[in-house]
């Protein structure tokens, strides 16, 4: 089977179409010999799709299928283990059923699944029960304005189309037809059924990680092929109910007062199905060029003149309501202003001349030749033609696929199942996603339609509920009881809709960077939001004084799952080595309980973190949403009870776990230049062998006593997402801060950086026991920057991009054994006044080439190749490195906990500013070669400015006593035997050695002159620490 996947993705694919006629897809994560150590993802899953949906209902049973998925998903669960969890969701065409089961149940899970499903209970305690849960539900839709607005949009097409039952159901259409029973309803439930499990027209999808394909075919096909055929079965005809919309009641203006949220304006075109050129991605192309901000667009415009702000495409994927079997629903929403509330016709005026401008635009590239046009769109700011915008999208939706992550096998089974009916096979994953096949004359086509075919309107207006003069003239929807006034649609409109020429003064953008529609991945979603802080209200004022608590509901990853992250800041200073010892004990008294409590049968499967950074605790805790709450609770119980019960010898295994880590640092070479560098450029800040010094004086009273102080002043923030209500994150944040007992923290005490003048300083020592490095040898260079703006963030990740591609290829030979070379971005410590470095570091076991051999080859890439790397690069690999580095900022996330620890970052990493990262693609953005290389030269080369540090880590038995001579006089030997290597190395690249004396005559002189490093020798860390420390950030 051939599929296209991302670079990230090695599983293995095989489709097999059944004997019965089913679809079925398998993945396994394993390799073809069933090797388990080459598990490449985690979990095992499927899904199961058939064509049973409110399309599909009786007209007077209105919610006949959700009642089925809703009854056999009760039924089915009651008969799987506990450790297979299974879920379904009913849309308007398909009800897809979804499990994820330990691994190896695939087979036994599966068979009770589909045993249900041929031969269904429908007992009536459980139809009663669901019934009543449906009810329960459509009284919470009746607040949820987008659950409103698709029923009444739905209610605006002909009587006899199958949008009429789009996801209406209560007790009331199911139980009032005329002689309806429980027992009839059940029978009506068996037929319904029946006839929807048709297997030439279900799919499905299974990946596991222990088994192979072979495996997974042989677990599976016996029990699918139980699926038969029913006599009864006959697909619905859609395609003569494409004509749905075509009433006079859709193309009105309406004004519906909305249930809550803000003052909205939809505009929403039918069109023909266009399920048929998806190759293409029509919608993707619309939705681009409507969205982008950029001068000369409607977005733009809209904006500008203080209309309507937020504008976006409303068209999933697999959202049967917008992209279903019928005809193809186009939306665009926007929120309006207090000024464009009373000025719609104005707004829909200016969205038809960008439609008329937009057709005219394709029209011209319809009149030329495909060849004709450039790629020089690519690193010019140059208007865009149509063909040249929609060639760059493509360009930036391959480059955003290729780096996507693996996503979970859940994900993964639901997303298969659900476009093996809507795409071919090798397009599971890029249908929807990428532009395969451009074709103009199909936007043209598009385009044409839209600017010349009325639309419906739908303002969101709750200045209409205080307008006491048109009371008179609303209506009430009786379903949802939806209160609305129609009007026809505005002159203005019809004449725009007439002329064929735009007006206004519109313009392609010069480029498109990251300019993409939003297109949902599963039904119904809205997508990720931002997460916002509920203690941010009025009603809990209270507490915001002790912190933020940020929410996040998800329910797109793997359901019930639930996380809690938890950040204790104390006013406790940290100004000494036995307090920051303490504060490692406390830690690890919290995770010992955590442990003790992870026994309980219903914790086994929660999962736990807590670790200590400057004068912050940080707890966090994943597991089942119905255990996680008691499992938090127990916990903070228990934690905050102190040390009172703790006995002598459990505070003596407390300290010498704590004792073994900090052994383990000093010995370990990574963790020991971290714990180097931490000392060195911020306050306060220890190193692991000094706190050792006081752990046997260390007793359980000073530990109560630091305990008590550590808690009695705090502040307090929280981060709660997954299937969490709001009212369950309220309920966890307050219970924390009550079992505390604290006051809060009046002024947060923050970490201040310890400046040191620039220049380069050179530190050297040895393991910390004989044996203790193995006789590696350790080096790194951290080249310091003091800024941390977005600007900055953007420099620094296109030049580790850069560096990593060559670094290795200069300074590794064929002849070098054992050697790893990494770069990367680093932060000294978090918030905007963090300083961030760029960190190369070699790991070598190689005797022979060590302390002066990695010293003069690090740092003449450094000032000889590096400079002149950056000025060389043309504008085609400029754009490729910004392209690489902004699709690694926009890479999603492939599970729950990957997606949160990413959210609990920014707001630790930023201050919780969420639009940091957009900020760093808008600068990635403009970003040339020139300001590039300033930035190089500024902070990381020029001698008023540079700083850096270089630590050597050598093995005891490796260790040579220190030249008198200056590292001045041993680097100019060394530069002069390297220039070979280096002009070598210039040659392989085809990179002019001389072309940085055009682009930047005289900075590269004085490069010249920095050359070879002048270095200054450390001699003891806390000399030059106490040096410095009075100093001030700049």
């Amino acid at each position: 089977m051939r599929v296209d996947l991302s670079a990230n993705d090695a599983r293995s694919y095989r489709y097999v179409k059944l004997d019965n006629g089913l679809q079925v897809v398998f993945v396994s994560g394993t390799s073809t010999d069933g090797d388990e150590n080459s598990v490449l993802t985690s979990g095992t899953a499927c899904a199961i799709t058939f064509p049973l949906g409110s399309f599909t209902d009786p007209k007077d049973a209105a919610g006949l299928s959700d009642l089925i998925r809703r009854t056999l998903v009760q039924e089915i669960q009651e008969d799987l283990s506990n450790n297979t969890h299974l879920d379904a969701y009913t849309n308007n065409e398909w009800t897809t059923f979804y499990a994820d089961m330990e691994p190896k149940r695939l087979g036994t899970s599966l068979d009770t699944i589909v045993k249900h499903l041929c031969n269904p209970k429908f007992e009536t305690k459980h139809i009663e029960i669901q019934l009543m849960t449906m009810e329960q539900d459509y009284k919470r839709a009746k607040i949820k304005d987008e659950i409103i607005l698709r029923h009444f949009i739905a209610n605006l097409t002909k009587s006899q189309s199958p949008f009429r039952n789009a996801k209406k159901g209560t007790m009331a259409t199911l139980l009032n037809g005329p002689g309806r029973s429980l027992g009839n309803l059940r029978s009506m439930m068996l037929q319904h059924l029946t006839v929807a499990l048709d297997p030439q027209r279900m799919t499905f999808a299974a990946e596991s990680i222990t088994d192979t394909l072979d495996g997974l075919e042989i677990a599976v096909q016996q029990t699918l092929v139980k699926f038969k055929s029913s006599k009864n079965s006959k697909p619905i005809n859609y395609a003569k109910y494409s004509d749905s919309f075509d009433t006079e009641e859709f193309q009105k203006f309406y004004e519906i007062i909305p249930v809550r949220g803000k003052d909205q304006l939809r505009l929403i075109w039918s069109l023909p199905c266009l399920q048929d050129f998806y190759r293409s991605n029509p919608m993707l192309v619309l939705s681009s060029l409507l969205r982008n901000l950029q001068e000369g667009g409607v977005a733009h415009r809209l904006e500008e003149e203080h209309l309507a702000t937020d504008l976006e495409c409303v068209f999933g994927t697999l959202c049967d309501f917008t992209n279903n079997s019928m005809n193809t629903l186009f939306m665009i929403r926007m929120h309006l202003t207090q000024t464009g509330s009373h000025r719609v016709s104005q707004i829909c005026d200016i969205v038809y001349e960008y439609l008329k401008f937009l057709e005219a635009e394709a029209s011209k590239c319809l009149k030329e030749p495909e060849g004709q046009s450039t790629w020089n769109f690519l690193w010019k700011d140059v208007p865009h033609t149509f063909r040249t915008y929609v060639q760059e999208l493509k360009i930036l939706r391959e480059e955003q696929f290729i780096k996507q992550p693996v996503l979970c096998p859940q994900v993964t089974a639901v997303w298969l199942a659900n476009m093996m009916r809507k795409v071919n096979t090798q397009d599971l994953y890029t249908g929807y996603q990428l532009i395969h096949e451009p074709d103009m004359k199909i936007y043209h086509n598009l385009l044409s339609d839209l600017a010349s075919k009325s639309c419906c309107i739908i303002q969101c207006s709750h200045e209409l509920e205080s307008n006491v003069k048109r009371t008179a003239e609303l209506k009430t929807d009786q379903y949802y009881n939806t209160r609305y006034a129609v009007n026809d649609l505005p002159e203005s409109l019809d004449n725009s809709i007439q002329t064929t020429q735009c007006s206004l003064n519109f313009s392609l953008p010069a480029r498109n960077r990251n300019a993409a529609g939003h297109f949902a991945n599963l039904p119904c979603s809205n997508g990720i939001k931002k997460p916002t802080n509920l203690n941010d209200s009025p009603q809990r004022s209270q507490w915001e004084k002790y912190g933020a608590l940020w929410y996040e509901p998800l329910t797109f990853f793997t359901p019930p799952k639930g996380i809690i992250m938890l950040q204790l800041s104390s006013h406790v200073p940290l100004e000494s080595e036995r307090n920051a010892t303490l504060l490692m004990l406390f830690a690890e008294d919290v995770r010992q309980n955590m442990q003790e409590m992870h026994t309980n049968p219903s914790s086994t499967r929660m999962s736990y973190n807590i670790h200590t950074m400057d004068n912050n605790v940080f707890l966090s805790l994943c597991g089942p949403t119905e255990h996680l709450r008691e499992f938090y609770s127990s916990l903070i119980k228990k934690v905050f009870m102190l040390c009172s019960k703790m006995d002598l010898d459990q505070f003596d295994e407390r300290r010498k776990r704590v004792q073994t880590f900090i052994d383990h640092a000093k010995v370990s070479p990574e963790q020991l230049a971290d714990n180097i560098l931490q000392f060195l450029t911020k306050n306060p800040a220890f190193l692991f062998t000094d706190q050792l010094n006081d752990f046997p004086k260390l007793t359980i009273a000073d530990l109560m006593a630091f305990s008590s102080q550590l808690l009695c002043q705090l502040s307090v923030n929280m981060y709660v997402a997954g299937t969490v209500s709001e009212e369950d994150a309220k309920s966890v944040y307050d219970r924390t801060v009550r079992a505390i007992g604290c006051i809060p923290l009046s002024k947060k005490k923050e970490m201040a950086a310890l400046v040191f003048a620039p220049g380069t300083y050179h530190y050297k020592t040895d393991g910390q026991s004989t044996d203790s490095l193995n006789g590696t040898y350790y080096f790194v260079r951290y080249s310091i920057c003091s800024r941390g703006d977005a600007l900055s963030e953007a420099c620094n990740r296109i030049l580790v991009a850069l560096f990593k591609q060559y670094i290795t290829q200069f300074l590794y030979s064929e002849n070098s054994s054992n050697v790893i070379i990494e770069v990367q971005l680093k932060r000294t410590f978090f918030g905007f006044k963090g300083n961030s470095a760029i960190q190369v570091s070699i790991r070598s076991d190689d005797p022979e080439k060590a302390e002066e051999y990695w010293l003069s080859r690090v740092a003449a890439f450094w000032y000889r190749i590096a400079p002149l790397l950056i000025v060389s690069l043309s504008d085609t690999k400029m754009q490729a490195l910004r392209n690489s580095v902004t699709a690694q900022l926009n890479r999603k996330s492939s599970g729950l906990e990957e997606h949160t620890t990413s959210v609990w970052e920014t707001v630790i990493k930023w201050d919780a500013k969420f639009e940091f990262i957009e900020e760093i693609a808008e600068k990635l953005a403009r970003i040339t070669q020139a300001d590039l290389f300033k930035f190089f030269f500024d902070n990381y080369l020029d001698l008023n400015q540079q700083r850096t540090i270089i630590l050597e880590i050598t093995p005891n038995r490796s260790k040579r006593p220190m030249h008198k001579r200056s590292f001045r006089h041993q680097f100019s030997r060394a530069a002069d035997v390297l220039e070979d290597e280096v002009s070598k190395f210039m040659s392989l690249q085809k990179i002019d050695p001389h072309i940085g004396e055009s682009h930047a005559g005289e900075q590269f002189k004085l490069i010249g002159r920095f050359y070879p490093e002048r270095m200054k020798t450390i001699h003891d860390l806390h000399v030059f620490r106490d040096q410095w420390l009075s100093r001030r950030p700049d």
